[in-house]
């Protein structure tokens, strides 16, 4: 995971210049690496339910992923993740947190874990990553650090105003 130390380093950069869009961004750049990793992108939304919904390329297996950035090392799910899971897998998909935390970004980069019991409220990362699904993970956390290296790498050097619009602006998401 050695790339993981540049992208590391760029992720915490891009959180102190841009905190409130922070979240949001690297769910934009899950989104490329899950792309570049296989999956088709059927939805994504940054306001209002589950984050993101994909079918794998290769099985057209549907997964929804509830994305948690953050620069600690616990988590809040809140009632609406929860339920808003729970009606993704009525709809068939396979249901996931996908888990970023700074500080074990270095050594686990995306745990991708199993939605399935967990309840609202606060959660160490520790209790995702004992879940996390290598397999859904593992193709990602290869991408991922290319991803930000590309991504944030060139919104540091540009340095623009929001960090979403020149997302949205120069890679489309």
């Amino acid at each position: 995971m050695s790339d993981w130390n540049e992208a590391r380093e760029i992720l915490s950069e891009l959180h102190k210049r841009y905190s409130a869009e922070w979240g949001k961004a690297i769910q934009k750049m899950l989104v490329r690496a899950l792309e570049r990793a296989g999956h088709e992108i059927s939805d994504e939304r940054t306001v209002e339910g589950v984050d993101i919904d994909t079918r794998l390329i290769s099985s057209g297996e549907g997964y929804s992923f509830e994305v948690k950035a953050t620069e600690k090392r616990e988590i809040y799910l809140a009632d609406k993740d929860v339920r808003g899971l729970a009606v993704r897998e009525r709809d068939g998909y396979s249901i996931f947190y996908a888990v970023i935390s700074l500080p074990l970004a270095f050594s686990h980069g995306w745990i991708i874990a199993p939605a399935k019991g967990f309840k609202p409220g606060h959660h160490s990362v520790m209790s995702f990553i004992a879940k996390d699904r290598e397999d859904l993970s593992k193709p990602v956390n290869e991408i991922f650090p290319e991803v930000v290296k590309e991504l944030g790498g060139l919104a540091l050097k540009e340095k623009p105003e929001s960090l979403l619009s020149f997302l949205k602006k120069k890679f489309q998401l």
